[in-house]
């Protein structure tokens, strides 16, 4: 009996540490500075793929045959480690003098939809963009709310590209610019001497909006091109684009103001950096004018200064910008539109702003109002969301969002206005009928498994009455 009792005890832990799957890994210079590092950093670049297993940061493996690419993420209170190609994300809970630990932190089971997907971090939400999965790359966005799943956000457009793509994320401005070689649609029979154009592309996560900014200039296709494994591409949100270095030679790329630069002959940057002989850069970032970059088998963090002025501007832009082709009928039609369209649209904007004024004033009521009496009957937005669901059969959660007038709020924010009320209304429903069952429910998409979707069931609409 003496025996066992130790046995019993260690078999808890373990139990217990399995669950919980915190992995308490080998500190480098990196992950501590990234750990310790005040603030949000735009991008970690995680340069290469890892394929062997003593090369990963956790020790962990995902099936028999998955490879482990692993990514970064510093947002302004964390650190962030996630498994790309899967929804799987830890977060660094811990550090001692040689060791930080790194806690699973999701709920999710999906896996392969989002290989090579941009993973990023925006106003402290985590949000994976684009990706590939089965002969098909996509453009979808998504956020991720820690301890649950990733749920998607629909944009304006979908257009496909995957991280390789040369990406300069200006996250102050909530911007991504891209450099895009269109893809062929595999499904269909394609033209053998069909070329993609590259574009250069403008995405707005405020808006959730894509514009298509130009197509790129044969300059900028010889430098972007992602059929080149021999290059170093970084996030320099201080010079205002990203930096590549191909053959030996460094360039900048200013998206947003069409500037295409060359680093100065006598300074090269390349030269700069330390990379010994038979080794890659496993990560590479930029703080200020510091560009900090690690090592694979390397515990160093390797850093050298840079500035815009180590670049001259070349002749050509990086694209040819739609706008050309349209400049002169924009000059001729802007000013009539603007006249004929100023009146009702300045008049519909003004009865749009009181509507949304209305509808948020309307919910904070309805929020306090269930706070002081959760046994009260519906308040007015809660038969108003009741009604709506009814009326559609099933909404999604953007539609939630609008008919509580909360959808320009920020992420987090409608999520917790918006289970507040659902959850409240649950809770009047079960009291004021005596039942179990809560009024409105929510299923996945049959379309798309990542979304949610919510309705009221037949038999709770009668009891409703």
């Amino acid at each position: 009996m003496k025996t066992l009792i130790p046995l019993i005890t260690f078999w808890l832990f373990y139990c217990s540490a399995a669950n919980a799957q915190t992995y308490w890994v080998h500190k480098t210079q990196l992950l501590e500075y990234l750990y310790n590092h005040k603030g949000a950093i735009d991008y970690v670049h995680c340069n290469a793929p890892i394929s062997n297993i003593q090369k990963s940061i956790l020790p962990i493996r995902i099936g028999k045959n998955f490879k482990v690419f692993e990514k970064l993420v510093k947002t302004n209170k964390s650190l962030y480690l996630l498994i790309k190609g899967t929804g799987i994300v830890f977060k660094a809970t811990g550090i001692n003098d040689t060791a930080i630990a790194f806690t699973k932190v999701d709920s999710t089971f999906f896996m392969g939809y989002n290989n090579d997907a941009f993973i990023f971090s925006y106003r402290d939400t985590l949000f994976s963009f684009g990706g590939r999965g089965f002969w098909k790359y996509n453009g979808q966005l998504l956020y991720f709310t820690e301890g649950e799943e990733w749920n998607m956000l629909p944009i304006n457009e979908e257009i496909p590209f995957i991280d390789q793509e040369k990406i300069f994320y200006n996250q102050k401005k909530g911007n991504i610019f891209l450099s895009i070689q269109q893809t062929a649609n595999e499904a269909v029979k394609t033209n053998p001497n069909y070329n993609p154009p590259y574009i250069a592309d403008r995405f707005s996560l405020n808006e959730r909006k894509h514009t298509v900014l130009g197509e790129l200039k044969n300059n900028a296709i010889s430098i972007v091109d992602k059929k080149d494994k021999e290059i170093i591409h970084w996030n320099a949100p201080t010079l205002g684009g990203c930096v590549i270095i191909k053959n030996g030679i460094s360039y900048l790329l200013d998206f947003e103001h069409n500037l295409f630069f060359k680093e100065h002959s006598e300074k090269k940057v390349v030269n700069m950096m330390s990379i010994p002989a038979n080794s890659d850069i496993m990560s590479i970032f930029q703080v200020k004018d510091t560009v900090y970059y690690s090592l694979f088998n390397s515990d160093r963090l390797y850093s050298f200064t840079i500035s815009r002025s180590d670049f001259e501007k070349e002749g050509q832009p990086i694209y040819t910008p739609v706008t050309e082709f349209y400049s002169k009928i924009v000059l001729i039609a802007v000013p009539i539109l603007a006249i004929a369209g100023f009146v009702p649209f300045w008049m519909n904007k003004r009865k749009k702003k009181q509507q949304i004024s209305s509808s948020l004033t309307e919910l904070d009521t309805a929020i306090a109002e269930n706070e002081d009496n959760d046994n009260a009957t519906f308040n007015a937005m809660e038969r108003h969301l009741i009604t709506s669901i009814i009326a559609e059969g099933t909404v999604s959660v953007d539609r939630i969002n609008q008919i509580l007038g909360i959808n320009k709020k920020s992420i987090e924010i409608q999520k917790r206005a918006r289970m507040d009320i659902i959850n409240k209304i649950n809770y009047k429903f079960k009291t004021i009928h005596s039942t179990e069952a809560d009024l409105i429910e929510r299923i996945r998409s049959e379309e798309d498994k990542r979304y949610f979707k919510y309705f009221i069931d037949e038999k709770n609409r009668e009891i409703y009455g």
